[in-house]
């Protein structure tokens, strides 16, 4: 018998395949899977069986989050993401291997594994903690593969009442709206010359650029959804920090219960602000909202942005910046929907010039979908 392990054709067939999967230079993110792919068509998303790179992106942030409280070591963190039943787990840790390791010491080396390169970095992406902003979280997310997508909005009838003997029972029926909307394509686009790594830096000034898409890409979003809920039906409102006499002048709870009596009227469930840090600091410290003692609550890091209930109010309160200090968004969640489709990542070379490409495109649209469901009320703060 032999000494030497027998190399059989599946063995060829496989690492051909491995090979032919970690050629791929495209990532796509599937909104409805949650999962990202890799390919090698940057022009329509595609999601091949053996190419799913993630199976759920939201096993990022758990990795991230048990990795923080020491209930999973980092190797475990960094590689249990990837889907071990094709072979992506071990070709990670392979790349990390080859290539991150010897990077730590200042030392950058070709994409010969720019499939995991292109993931880990759209895995940053989605899996960025937004610490900056919230809005992004503000609208109802809807998955959709496609770049158009269709809403249809039900209107519902009433029951006749009291109808006299012999008479005929009216007859009812609701009605359908259909809208189409198309989504669209945000993106980002960096590349660097050969000799950017061909000089020391203090800092990995590619991976920088490559973290800022993220921010940005974050940023992007929360300021398309505040942009949107802004557009909704306007109502006076009432300066909450005006003062007289050492007491608030303005009862809070008079005009957001106005708005929200509108929106129950147009059977919707108001259980949503989105209100600027300033105008929450009106809200908080106004003597309606906590008594006439001599300190007003803890105000949660005043001018950070930040998702928070208060007690005595029915509203989850998405609190930044974006939205104009001077006004209070009251809606049912619901009405208004952020079409997420497909998110892509590509990395490229072109070697005629000597540089490297990467390229960042998400595909989004955020539209008020149920208008009565939606009152702006402004000046509430000055």
């Amino acid at each position: 018998m032999s000494a030497y392990s027998t190399y059989t054709h599946e063995d060829f067939n496989a690492q051909f395949d491995l090979k032919r999967k970690l050629a791929s230079k495209v990532a796509w993110y599937n909104p409805v899977e949650d999962a990202i792919y890799v390919s090698d068509n940057d022009k329509v998303p595609t999601f091949t069986e053996g190419m799913k790179v993630i199976p759920k992106v939201a096993a990022i942030a758990k990795a991230k989050q048990l990795e923080s409280q020491g209930r999973m070591n980092t190797d475990e963190a960094r590689f249990s993401i990837y889907n071990k039943h094709d072979g992506w787990e071990d070709a990670a840790n392979e790349y990390f291997d080859y290539k991150v390791r010897p990077r730590t010491a200042g030392v950058m080396t070709p994409n010969d594994f720019s499939a995991i390169e292109v993931t880990n970095v759209l895995s940053t992406l989605l899996g960025l903690p937004e610490r900056n902003f919230v809005l992004q979280d503000a609208a109802t997310v809807i998955p959709t593969p496609y770049l158009d997508v269709r809403v249809d909005t039900w209107t519902g009838f009433d029951v006749a009442e009291d109808i006299k003997i012999g008479a005929q029972i009216p007859t009812s029926q609701g009605s359908f709206a259909a809208t189409t909307y198309t989504l669209k394509l945000n993106a980002a686009h960096i590349a660097r010359y050969d000799e950017l790594d061909m000089r020391p830096h203090y800092w990995d000034i590619w991976r920088v650029n490559l973290e800022n898409i993220a921010r940005r890409m974050v940023k992007k979003k929360a300021q398309l959804i505040g942009t949107e809920l802004e557009t909704a039906t306007g109502v006076t409102g009432a300066d909450w920090g005006a003062i007289t006499s050492g007491l608030s002048t303005n009862n809070p709870f008079d005009k957001l219960g106005e708005v929200s009596d509108t929106i129950v009227s147009n059977d919707g469930n108001p259980d949503t602000v989105a209100i600027g840090d300033r105008a929450y600091r009106d809200l908080i410290s106004n003597t309606f909202v906590h008594g006439t003692s001599q300190n007003a609550p803890p105000q949660n890091q005043p001018g950070a942005a930040k998702t928070i209930t208060i007690p005595g109010f029915s509203y989850t309160f998405y609190i930044d910046n974006l939205v104009t200090n001077t006004v209070a968004i009251v809606y049912d969640k619901t009405a208004i929907a952020a079409f997420q489709g497909p998110t892509m990542t590509a990395a490229y070379r072109d070697a005629l010039h000597r540089f490297d490409g990467y390229i960042a495109t998400d595909y989004f649209l955020t539209k008020i979908t149920q208008s009565g469901k939606i009152r702006k009320l402004t000046g509430v703060s000055a």
